[in-house]
């Protein structure tokens, strides 16, 4: 779920940028891209053995080891900007799609 909001806030993130500040250079772009994703990504998800166990020795090896591993959930904030992203990927999508068969 971590790879999906960071993909899809990347892509949102930069094709806004994009669209609405095509005045901004692409390094800008970029910078800026990158730093939303990593900010959602980095707030929006937690670690947690995979049973629901809550272990403060997770990042460190055989954390989780009787608990089935080691996983990322989301979070409240990262389920949030999670659907707002590919909401707006899908209104991008489709009124790109609307003006581009004009």
């Amino acid at each position: 779920m971590s790879l999906l909001l960071f993909l899809s806030t990347a892509s949102a993130t930069a094709l806004l940028l994009f669209l609405f500040f095509n005045k901004i250079r692409l390094g800008w772009i970029g910078v800026i891209t990158a730093s939303v994703t990593l900010f959602t990504v980095g707030l929006g998800t937690h670690r947690s053995c995979a049973d629901g166990w809550i272990s403060p020795s997770i990042g460190k090896q055989g954390a989780c080891s009787h608990h089935g591993g080691v996983i990322v959930n989301l979070n409240d904030f990262g389920w949030i900007m999670l659907i707002l992203s590919i909401a707006f990927l899908v209104i991008a999508a489709f009124w790109g799609k609307r003006r581009f068969l004009r």
